[in-house]
Parts: C-alpha cells; structure tokens; sequence
C-alpha cells in the first residue's frame, strides 16, 4: 500500500477524539483489527474469547450509555411536570380571583337594589 501524495490542506481540522457522549468508548479500547503476520501461529480460541470480551464491554457501554440518556430523559420531565404543574397552579388562583371580584361586585349591586327598595317601602 502507498501513501497519498496529496498536499495537506491547512485548513483543515482534524476531528475531536470524542463527541463528549456519555459512555462513549475511546478509540484506545476497541479491540484490535490486527491479523497474524506471515510465520506467526493463528490466535484461534483466545481471539473467539476476546471478541466476547469486547462484545460485552460494547454492551455495556451501550446500557450505560441508555441509563444516562434515560436519567436525562426523566429529569426534563420532572423539570416540565414541575412546570405545568405551576402554570395550573397559577390559572387557579387568578381564576379564583376572578371569581371573588365577580361575587364581590354582585353582591354591592344586589346591596344598592336592596337599599332602594327599602326607600320605597319607607
């Protein structure tokens, strides 16, 4: 295999090394792809072994990966929950005001035609 000839573009960045998600493996733990060399003995069952190493540890990344996804998914929603419930607490109580301001006023009015009725009786 050969090397690109290619000029390095210099405005080029290179990628992060990690995305910041949580449970997120770093290359450095991935299992080698590496194939046995010319003359080197096959690895046989102990590669059959390490790949369900690595399988588990990808599992496990994977659920702890969910668990955090699930701990922020549960979180918003007790952040919203926590907020409709103060928006129904806060249209209670100006409906309950409006209510008090609604009795209070007829009751001045039902107040004033009971005092001019009693001018006419008297």
């Amino acid at each position: 295999m050969t090397e690109n000839q290619w000029p390095e573009d210099p405005a080029y960045t290179a990628p992060p090394a990690s995305t910041g998600i949580p449970g997120e493996r770093s290359a450095s733990t991935f299992p080698s792809a590496a194939t046995p060399q010319y003359g080197e003995a096959p690895i046989g069952d102990a590669s059959g072994s390490s790949r369900k190493d690595a399988a588990k540890e990808e599992a496990a990344d994977v659920a702890r990966t969910a668990k955090g996804s699930a701990q922020n998914v549960a979180q918003t929603a007790k952040e919203e929950a926590a907020h409709v419930a103060s928006e129904a607490k806060s249209s209670a109580q100006d409906l309950l005001s409006q209510a008090k301001s609604g009795l209070s006023s007829q009751a001045g009015t039902q107040q004033q035609k009971a005092e001019g009725g009693q001018r006419v009786v008297g």
